[in-house]
């Protein structure tokens, strides 16, 4: 070491506070130390986009039954494409579309189901936010049981009008 160089000593170090970031570390206190990945930034992420998430998943499901609609054709493609708008919208047999397919009914069946998953993301979120340590993963267990109530009802009203209507 050189000679203009002081050693510092145990007692020095203690004496002086290491910065790390934005946090301070003294002998005495601890300051909370902001991750940009940590587990206070992924809580604030899940409350905040938890309802969106849960919006976009069968938005997705949406767009991919449109495609492929689109690259299978008519008669295979149409019937994945119903499938998959049963599942993103599963107010559409609450408005009666497979058997009236007016554009109210339609709006009426896209904003309600939108709304119902906003609502169920949202909630995923706030049961989430109890537990001391939130994620995704922990998001996404609170998420599915409800989103997969949701299409077995939707799909059970369609099977119920159906039978009702004398199709099955």
């Amino acid at each position: 070491m050189p000679d203009d160089v002081r050693s510092s000593s145990p007692r020095d170090r203690a004496a002086r506070p290491a910065a790390i970031g934005a946090a301070r570390f003294t002998p005495r206190s601890v300051t909370e130390i902001e991750l940009p990945h940590g587990m206070t930034s992924t809580r604030r992420s899940v409350m905040r986009k938890g309802a969106l998430v849960g919006a976009s998943i069968p938005a997705a499901l949406l767009l991919l039954g449109l495609v492929a609609r689109v690259l299978l054709g008519s008669d295979n493609g149409s019937t994945i494409a119903f499938v998959f708008a049963l599942i993103a919208l599963p107010a559409l047999p609450v408005f009666g579309v497979p058997a009236e397919t007016d554009s109210g009914r339609i709006i009426a069946a896209v904003v309600l189901s939108l709304a119902t998953w906003l609502v169920i993301g949202a909630i995923a979120s706030m049961r989430v936010a109890k537990r001391p340590l939130v994620g995704w993963k922990e998001w996404a267990g609170q998420y599915w049981p409800v989103a997969a109530g949701m299409v077995v009802g939707a799909v059970f009203a369609l099977a119920l009008a159906a039978f009702m209507l004398g199709a099955l």
